[in-house]
């Protein structure tokens, strides 16, 4: 800083600064009534946050991985559901540790993020997830101004994942639903994989259902919650389109008739109340880790592949579709907010039936 005598009898203290949008050299000043070292050091002060606030829109620092994950992560706690933002906090996390938090962010390069995702990752479609979602917050970064640049991003191309599993891998043929479910010794859990099959809800919808959200006399269920799979909190449907009422076939309108009955005998019979349709001997809402592994093990068992719950949802599509429901029926039935995976059972069951009409084909003479 440098002192101007002006000729009022004022002092203008004046400072250079480097203008961070142009790059030139600047000046900015301010007056002072007397020149001593109170006054000095007040033009200082005032020098400073006037030459801050014309270089506002420049980087505070070099951010890392880390950092930059952190502001990510409070930014989506006020845009996500707590359910979603839990998941995505675990995601985010586990990705910050395999690729190094510590990395600045403006130095990573494509080379780096493959070299460390596949030295401790060998399934190309978890390495393809993480760089999905790498992408994602570098995206946002960019949009915010903490990222010089992500052009490199083009670079990482997803890898070709040979083992991947086809959509008639991830659901249930008939036969192997009823052989499956005729070895469930656990009666609750075979009740709600039963459930599961016949009504297409996601587990988390049906955990939440209650016996008020059921119609028997319209035949129809109210789908308007789901919990939380970390906490076991009821909160909102997934999407507004999973928000919907279904309409409830013969057989599975047997199968609730039975089980509210059944649940008002046991709940005279111990002495709670629980407004659940599904509830354990406390009357709250079933563990939804016990349920998960206890029918992964069933698959493994049963049909020699370690299935989730979620394939109960394309096992109810497919035999839908089998059975003459049209696609839109099924995805709106199901709550999709678009039908793509709809679209691949769809695919799937009309692959199955050219094979069927071609092997009957096969064997008709004409002359």
């Amino acid at each position: 800083m440098y002192i101007e005598k002006l000729p009022n009898g004022k002092f203008k203290c004046v400072q250079r600064y480097k203008d961070y949008l142009t790059g030139k050299i600047k000046r900015v000043s301010v007056t002072i009534e007397k020149n001593t070292l109170s006054k000095r050091k007040e033009a200082m002060d005032l020098l400073k946050n006037k030459i801050e606030q014309l270089n506002s829109f420049a980087p505070e620092r070099e951010y890392t991985l880390s950092d930059i994950s952190k502001l990510y992560l409070e930014y989506q706690a006020n845009h996500v559901k707590s359910s979603s933002y839990h998941t995505l906090t675990s995601r985010v996390n586990t990705l910050v540790r395999e690729l190094n938090g510590d990395v600045l962010i403006n130095n990573l390069t494509a080379a780096y993020v493959i070299n460390a995702l596949s030295k401790s990752i060998k399934q190309a479609n978890t390495i393809n997830n993480k760089i999905k979602l790498l992408k994602v917050v570098l995206h946002w970064a960019y949009k915010q101004d903490l990222v010089d640049s992500i052009n490199w991003l083009d670079k990482l191309t997803l890898f070709y994942d040979n083992e991947r599993k086809e959509i008639g891998e991830k659901y249930l043929e008939a036969e192997e639903l009823k052989e499956l479910l005729s070895n469930v010794k656990n009666k609750q859990h075979k009740d709600i994989f039963t459930f599961l099959a016949l009504s297409g809800l996601r587990i988390g919808e049906t955990l939440a259902l209650h016996t008020s959200d059921i119609d028997i006399e319209k035949r129809t269920i109210i789908v308007n919650k789901t919990i939380t799979i970390h906490d076991n909190q009821i909160t909102t449907p997934k999407s507004s389109t999973s928000n919907r009422i279904i309409y409830m076939q013969d057989e599975l309108l047997e199968f609730v008739k039975r089980k509210i009955a059944d649940n008002k005998t046991m709940q005279i019979a111990i002495g709670l109340r629980s407004p659940l349709l599904f509830f354990n001997s406390k009357g709250k809402i079933c563990n939804y880790c016990s349920l998960y592994n206890s029918f992964k093990s069933y698959c493994s068992k049963y049909l020699g592949r370690p299935l989730g719950l979620h394939s109960l949802r394309h096992t109810h599509a497919s035999l839908m579709f089998e059975q003459g429901m049209s696609l839109e029926a099924i995805s709106e039935r199901l709550g999709h907010s678009e039908s793509n995976i709809t679209k691949q059972v769809y695919l799937h069951i009309t692959d199955k039936l050219k094979e069927k009409y071609n092997e009957e084909i096969k064997n008709v003479h004409i002359l």
